[in-house]
């Protein structure tokens, strides 16, 4: 119920519905939502002079609550960590996982970039320590397989929740540089 407004007479006022979507309605796919509602407007008029009730009345009138749900996506991960090792002289592998959340029924893909290196080759990244640096890739799948990059991406439709996707990650055999922590940055990018 709007609470009781006093008018002059002949005059216009603009009321106010307050609204409010709830939360927890994350299953809804993207689109528009309309509904139809009812209400309706009573008023009475008196005067200052004379405060009985002059005239009463009311009036049916509808009016449409409407609201638009956007395609959206949410990304999070944890760092990728290879196993320490002393020497280079076998494929070293390692795994994250990346977690995708999307508006219900919206297909998305998502790309990983070269990382600060900028390499092009999605098995040629560069992790570095200074001017030193150890050459990895990141795959779709265990074992070097399917190189992860971004043109090569992995895609999935949202359903509401969080979805798991694993980043494989994999050090090939090479010369084993000096030893320290090797660090690079990778963008991943979800498309929808």
């Amino acid at each position: 119920m709007i609470p009781a407004t006093l008018l002059a007479v002949n005059t216009t006022v603009t009321v106010t519905v307050p609204a409010t979507i709830t939360m927890g309605q994350s299953s809804v796919p993207p689109g528009n939502y309309s509904q139809l509602l009812a209400a309706k407007a009573i008023w009475s008029v008196g005067s200052c002079s004379s405060p009985s009730l002059l005239y009463a009345g009311s009036q049916n009138f509808t009016f449409t609550a409407k609201a638009t749900v956007a395609k959206s996506c949410n990304i999070t991960t944890n760092d990728l960590i290879f196993p320490p090792a002393g020497d280079l002289n076998t494929p070293i592998d390692g795994q994250t996982t990346l977690n995708v959340q999307c508006t219900k029924g919206t297909p998305y893909t998502i790309g990983l970039n070269g990382g600060t290196s900028g390499a092009t080759d999605p098995t040629a990244r560069l992790m570095k320590k200074g001017t030193e640096s150890i050459r990895y890739g990141l795959y779709q799948q265990a074992g070097g397989v399917a190189p992860w990059g971004a043109t090569s991406t992995i895609g999935g439709t949202g359903n509401t929740f969080y979805l798991p996707t694993i980043v494989y990650g994999r050090v090939p055999v090479q010369p084993t540089p000096s030893p320290g922590t090797y660090t690079d940055t990778i963008i991943a990018t979800v498309t929808y």
